[in-house]
C-alpha cells in the first residue's frame, strides 16, 4: 500500500512550494504527451511523430533537475532509463494500434523490467526514495497506462476519461513523494536525524 506523501510534513516556503510544482508538471507531462499520442494514432488527431518527439523531451527536462543535485553521471542514468520507457511505450502503443499482440506483449514486459530498474537506481541514489514505495508507484502508473491504450483501442471514451483523471492524480502523488525525498535529502542534518534505513 502507497502511503501518500502529506504536505503538511514538511515547511509550506515558496521555494518548497515550486520544487513540488514543478515536479509535479514533469510527472504530468509524461502522462499528457503519453496521452496526446495515444489521441494521434488512434484518433488521428495530429502527427504522431512529432507529439512522439515532444515527449521524448521530457526524460532531458527531468535529467537537468538531477543534474543540479546529483551530478553529470547521475543525471545521464537517470535521463537513460526514463528516455527507454518512453521509447518502450510508445512501441507498446504502436504495436497495439496494428495489432500486433507478440510485440506488445514483449514490450508490456520490458516496461515492468525498465519500472524495476528505475525504482532500484532511484532509491540507490538517495536514501529517502524507498525502492519498493516507487516499485509499486510505478506499476501503478504503467496499469493505468496500459488501461488508458486499452480504452482508446476499444472505443470506451467513457471509461478513457475516468482513467486518464486517476492517471493525473497518480501523477501528483508520484510528484510529492518524489519532492519529499528531494527535500529530506537536500535538508539532512547528521547531527540532527539519521539517514533512514532500507526496508528488510
Amino acid at each position: 500500500m502507497i502511503e501518500i506523501y502529506r504536505m503538511e510534513q514538511r515547511p509550506i516556503t515558496f521555494a518548497y512550494m515550486n520544487l513540488v510544482f514543478k515536479i509535479r508538471e514533469h510527472w504530468r507531462e509524461i502522462a499528457t504527451w503519453t496521452r496526446a499520442y495515444l489521441i494521434s494514432k488512434f484518433v488521428g488527431v495530429g502527427y504522431h511523430q512529432e507529439v512522439f518527439s515532444r515527449l521524448y523531451d521530457v526524460p532531458a527536462d527531468m535529467g537537468s533537475m538531477f543534474l543540479l543535485l546529483f551530478g553529470n553521471e547521475i543525471a545521464d542514468q537517470y535521463v537513460e532509463l526514463l528516455s527507454e520507457h518512453v521509447v518502450l511505450l510508445r512501441d507498446y502503443i504502436d504495436s497495439i494500434a496494428a495489432g500486433d499482440e507478440a510485440v506488445a506483449n514483449e514490450k508490456y514486459a520490458e516496461l515492468y523490467r525498465n519500472a524495476d530498474e528505475r525504482a532500484a537506481f532511484l532509491s540507490s541514489i538517495n536514501p529517502y526514495w524507498d525502492e519498493t514505495e516507487w516499485r509499486n508507484m510505478l506499476y501503478t502508473y504503467l496499469n493505468l497506462t496500459f488501461q488508458e491504450v486499452r480504452s482508446f483501442l476499444t472505443g470506451e471514451y467513457r471509461t478513457n476519461i475516468s482513467i486518464y483523471d486517476r492517471l493525473i492524480t497518480h501523477t501528483e502523488n508520484m510528484g510529492d513523494y518524489f519532492t519529499g525525498g528531494m527535500y529530506d535529502y537536500i535538508t539532512y542534518n547528521p547531527t540532527q536525524q539519521p539517514l533512514p534505513q532500507p526496508a528488510e
